[in-house]
């Protein structure tokens, strides 16, 4: 129903990244801006930070590395970010 269940000794295997679809910066910040979300200066240097991104990353290291660049940008910001 929701896809195959693997037997205990079966294991995962890792996606093909090459079938994986990554949207570029640019294309996230136009469908938020399309479904009516604001665009604020936090939430582009959020975005254009992560849209490259290809390995696994949490909220905190998001803020840390950009609260280098944009000393206003608080944790609930990148959170609520993320969350889009």
């Amino acid at each position: 129903m929701f896809g195959t269940v693997l037997q205990r000794d079966q294991i995962a295997t890792p996606v093909d990244e090459k079938r994986v679809h990554v949207a570029d910066a640019t294309q996230i910040i136009d469908r938020l801006t399309r479904e009516g979300h604001r665009l604020t200066t936090p939430r582009q240097a959020i975005i254009k930070l992560v849209a490259p991104r290809s390995d696994h990353f949490s909220a905190q290291e998001v803020w840390d590395e950009v609260r280098g660049q944009y000393r206003g940008i608080g944790r609930a910001t990148v959170f609520r970010t993320l969350d889009l």
